[in-house]
């Protein structure tokens, strides 16, 4: 009976789980945990930053793309804008041959038409302010022309188309509508080349956002 305990004290010791192990797998696992933890919020931020891009290539495209549609507008305008004075030379040209005032019907409507037409080209081309400043001297030029001679058709009795004749003999009037076409011409040149680059940058714009949703998704 009295060598049955020590036999019981030494099973349980040897039966008994080592406390070093524990102690590695508690470590091993809070580590595994702290590296799961670092790579998940990384993760997050990287998902949230690449939503950002995301969001600002979007509106990059949108802007991107307002601007090219606004530089189609503007040539429309510019075009329109040159259409509206050769009206008005038209119809001053019939009231000069005929005398009858209902040739001067396209003629007023058009300076009406040309005025709307210069100020939304102000508004729609600012980068172009030189160019457009340049422009409205010379219609203003062009229309003076007409008007100069519409008045002296009609301050001059039955001599007046005599009179007016001689003033469009002159050739100013040419030489203002040669001005004019120069410089419709030349704001429609950097017009087409400043719409290529914003459409290069669109293109560059739309393949950033989508890039930007492929990661993110």
């Amino acid at each position: 009976m009295g060598d049955a305990i020590p036999n019981v004290v030494t099973q349980s010791a040897t039966n008994a789980p080592p406390r070093g192990g524990q102690s590695y797998a508690g470590s091993r696992e809070g580590r595994l945990s702290g590296v799961v933890a670092v790579c998940m919020t990384a993760l997050l931020l990287f998902l949230l930053l690449n939503s950002i891009i995301a969001y600002r290539n979007l509106q990059m495209v949108i802007a991107g793309q307002h601007a090219v549609a606004q530089t189609g507008e503007t040539l429309l305008n510019l075009q329109s804008l040159f259409s509206y004075l050769q009206d008005a030379e038209t119809g001053q040209r019939g009231f000069l041959i005929t005398g009858d005032e209902s040739y001067l019907e396209p003629y007023e409507l058009a300076i009406g038409q040309l005025d709307q037409s210069r100020k939304q080209l102000s508004l729609d081309a600012p980068q172009l302010s030189k160019e457009v400043a340049e422009l409205d001297r010379a219609i203003d030029t062009k229309l003076a022309e007409l008007k100069r001679s519409l008045d002296a058709f009609r301050a001059n009795g039955p001599g007046g188309a005599e009179t007016a004749a001689d003033l469009v003999k002159q050739n100013n009037g040419k030489q203002a509508m040669d001005d004019v076409r120069d410089v419709v011409l030349t704001i429609r040149q950097s017009e087409l080349q400043h719409r290529q680059e914003l459409s290069d940058e669109f293109d560059a714009s739309v393949g950033y956002a989508v890039g930007s949703l492929l990661v993110s998704t």
